[in-house]
């Protein structure tokens, strides 16, 4: 999938005909800032776009499929590649199936391939046997320990430990030696040398590609979207990173903190969340750590940093309740290559957003239903895209992403800044920013031509500044007809004089001159924002 049209027609051959500006708005949104809400009536295909939307196809690391098959190693010998965790993290590091005859002996080879079946005909996903310890004898004549087991019944794998679990007897930690002697990336190869002992002997390109293409293989395996219905009843963030369980002694994993923990464990794709009607409990309730936590990112000499969430206070690693977990670090950072969909659907049984979540989004609005459209091709249009955006780490946004933008674009912005700060309504660097890095976008993968930066302006506009406005008649009238007059100025034409803008013209001769301006997705909000505000006394962007 490489072209715009490639995206288009892949929603169309799925049964679902969407405006292809449209989804051009929404995969540069969630490419720009990863987090966007999806919001409007119910059954106007809001989940299909998340759920249908191809982001492993448009990656920006291609991955195992791609390469040739690895060269074969010689037998008695074993590659693992060096991953952050394996190193100074989780400790745990996985071998595929084929090298079990080289790491264990006869009798626990039987022991495996006898338990295999009946582990798998009841679904169970637990160690199939009990954790072995290697001895692994170093270039300069020291002794280290590793931990090895086979896990996972329905697609076995051997997980390699090289730390022991706490209590864990006799206790081994491998990981200062390879702190000491390996970079994240590199190759640790083992030459068996007797029965659970092996050495560290150099890598070769063999060794190199083997372990490459084995660590690059496990990602395949890996769901990377994750669809989880938000229920009425959650109250807290342990529905999101589930908690500590003082009965039990391990933790609680949600599906959603499994997906994280894999998501971290697999830098080289990118993930997908999708929260169904996020508003059926109070987001602030559940995501508000969350929210806090994407939002702390900041790129420094070192890299990206942030905050983390914190799981439980019990140090170091815990035991999980799911056996593909098993173990639970005490915090962990938001992955930098996931992104969030939320969907919202608006009726009398849902909760509002509060302004602190949809400025932490782009928000986009499904409430058109083109019924005679149906089977029809859908005309591009100034923000369709010609290229498409490629998934994998977000990068924070900065003032460079301002300073890059268009001097066009940029007086739009001031304009808009200042008029709303006369009625405290203004937005923020962080918010001026992730616009400027959407209409960049925009730029690169569209067009720069004026009507492209026109277009990138007005769902700007209508994604990021109006889902903020909500309140009475005398807090938000005059503010809402300031911003239509400011917003006809910039399309060049006659002066809209106040007067003119009562409930009658903007349904009438308003609409169409709405229609046929550069900005009509912030103008028609604004004006149904306007009239709703006259009528009920009350207005906000989701209603």
């Amino acid at each position: 999938m490489e072209t715009g049209q490639d995206l288009f027609d892949h929603y169309t051959s799925s049964g679902f005909s969407f405006d292809p500006d449209l989804l051009s708005r929404y995969a540069l949104s969630l490419h720009s800032k990863p987090f966007v809400i999806l919001s409007g009536i119910s059954g106007t295909g809001k989940t299909k776009i998340a759920q249908l939307f191809p982001m492993e196809q448009l990656q920006e690391t291609r991955r195992a499929a791609a390469r040739p098959a690895p060269a074969r190693q010689d037998q008695g010998r074993i590659s693992v590649q060096i991953t952050a965790g394996l190193r100074d993290g989780d400790p745990r590091g996985n071998i595929k199936r084929q090298h079990l005859d080289t790491i264990f002996e006869t009798a626990q080879l039987d022991e495996i391939n006898a338990k295999i079946p009946a582990l798998e005909a009841a679904g169970n996903e637990d160690n199939i046997i009990d954790p072995v310890t290697l001895t692994i004898l170093t270039p300069d004549g020291g002794e280290e320990k590793m931990g090895v087991y086979v896990q996972r019944a329905s697609n076995p794998l051997i997980r390699l430990r090289s730390k022991s679990k706490r209590g864990e007897t006799p206790g081994y930690d491998f990981q200062p030696y390879l702190q000491a002697n390996f970079q994240v990336g590199d190759t640790l190869t083992l030459a068996k040398v007797g029965p659970y002992r092996f050495e560290i002997v150099g890598a070769n390109d063999a060794d190199k590609n083997v372990a490459e293409t084995e660590r690059l293989s496990f990602v395949e395996e890996v769901d990377k979207q994750l669809f989880v219905p938000v229920r009425s009843d959650w109250t807290d963030q342990s529905e999101i990173f589930g908690y500590y369980d003082s009965l039990s002694q391990a933790y609680i994993v949600t599906p959603i903190l499994k997906f994280l923990l894999d998501a971290i464990a697999y830098p080289e794709a990118p993930f997908h969340l999708i929260l169904d009607e996020m508003n059926l409990s109070k987001v602030e309730h559940y995501f508000s750590d969350f929210l806090s936590c994407l939002e702390s990112r900041v790129t420094t000499e070192e890299g990206i940093t942030q905050a983390a969430v914190s799981l439980h206070n019990y140090g170091g690693y815990v035991k999980a309740s799911d056996p593909l977990v098993e173990d639970v670090p005490s915090k962990i950072e938001l992955p930098t290559n996931l992104y969030v969909t939320g969907t919202v659907n608006v009726d009398e049984t849902t909760y509002m957003f509060s302004p602190k979540v949809l400025d932490r989004s782009n928000v986009i609005e499904f409430n058109e239903v083109k019924l005679n459209e149906i089977g029809t091709t859908r005309d591009t249009g100034p923000i369709s895209l010609e290229r498409l955006p490629q998934f994998g780490h977000h990068k924070p946004v900065t003032q460079t992403d301002f300073q890059a933008l268009k001097e066009s674009a940029k007086t739009v912005l001031l304009s808009l800044h200042d008029s709303m700060s006369s009625d405290n309504n203004h937005f923020g660097y962080r918010t001026a920013f992730e616009m400027a890095r959407f209409i960049n976008v925009v730029h690169d993968l569209v067009g720069a031509a004026d009507e492209n930066t026109q277009a990138a302006l007005d769902a700007q506009i209508v994604q990021k500044l109006l889902p903020k406005l909500n309140g009475s008649q005398a807090e938000l009238e005059d503010l809402l007809v300031k911003l239509i007059k400011l917003i006809f100025t910039f399309d060049g034409g006659d002066v809209v004089e106040v007067e003119t803008l009562n409930n009658t013209w903007l349904v009438n001769e308003g609409a169409e001159r709405i229609q046929a301006s550069k900005y009509p997705l912030s103008l028609t909000k604004l004006a149904s924002m306007l009239i709703e505000v006259r009528v009920r006394g009350f207005t906000a962007f989701i209603n």
